[in-house]
């Protein structure tokens, strides 16, 4: 009794049009033989384990964005009361004891304000 092997029932594209694949099927799926590198069942396989490693690489990057823009957020806020907030000391700086240590970081703090201003 001899025993035939079945070809893949898979297509392989070679340059300029499609052709049969050359190798011998192995694997049965819905009932017609396949080679390894055309068994469906793994083929979809190793294409869900890529989507998932793209995706894990892609809701890293989302995550990323989204603290870059929290980060931008909290500084425009920032930004948008200095300000305020040179304008509160420059009031204060009258009412605060002479000659105090903290007074003169003050006054410094005033002057690189107003340079970076």
């Amino acid at each position: 009794m001899m025993i035939t092997k079945t070809k893949c029932a898979g297509r392989k594209f070679k340059f300029p049009y499609e052709c049969p694949c050359d190798h011998y099927g192995t694997l049965p799926h819905d009932g017609r033989m396949w080679c390894a590198k055309h068994h469906p069942p793994t083929i979809n396989a190793k294409r869900e384990e890529k989507h998932r490693k793209w995706l894990l690489g892609y809701d890293a990057k989302v995550a990323q964005r989204e603290r870059d823009d929290a980060d931008t957020r909290e500084r425009d806020r920032k930004a948008a009361c200095f300000d305020e907030m040179l304008s509160a000391l420059k009031a204060a700086l009258p009412f605060l004891p002479s000659h105090t240590r903290a007074v003169d970081q003050v006054v410094i703090a005033i002057a690189r304000a107003e340079e970076v201003k």
